[in-house]
């Protein structure tokens, strides 16, 4: 089946199975005598998998962002906006005090 047939019954765009190819998590298929691709049956089952494992890491900054976005919240929530001073532009969105290079606040 073509890469067209492939991305509609899978849900997965051609772009994105394309990128999985050079990427080495689908093999490459072969190729008809007009050079379009041609893929068995099963690189959809394939593809379902990876696009899982894609769903899950996906899931995951979604939850560290989520925990950013409700740290940001809260220190909104418990700052006076007279204490952000002109330099600061706000308090909420500076470091905090004590706070570790390269948490997730900005």
């Amino acid at each position: 089946m073509r890469i067209g047939e492939l991305a509609t019954m899978s849900g997965v765009a051609a772009k994105t199975i394309r990128f999985y190819e050079q990427a080495g998590l689908m093999p490459e298929p072969p190729r008809t005598a007009g050079r379009y691709r041609d893929y068995p049956a099963h690189a959809a089952t394939r593809l379902t998998f990876i696009h899982l494992g894609d769903i899950d890491r996906r899931m995951a900054e979604l939850r560290k962002t989520r925990t950013a976005l409700k740290e940001l919240a809260q220190r909104a929530a418990a700052t006076h906006p007279a204490s952000c001073s002109d330099a600061d532009i706000c308090r909420i969105l500076s470091r905090p005090a004590g706070s570790i290079a390269g948490s997730v606040s900005p």
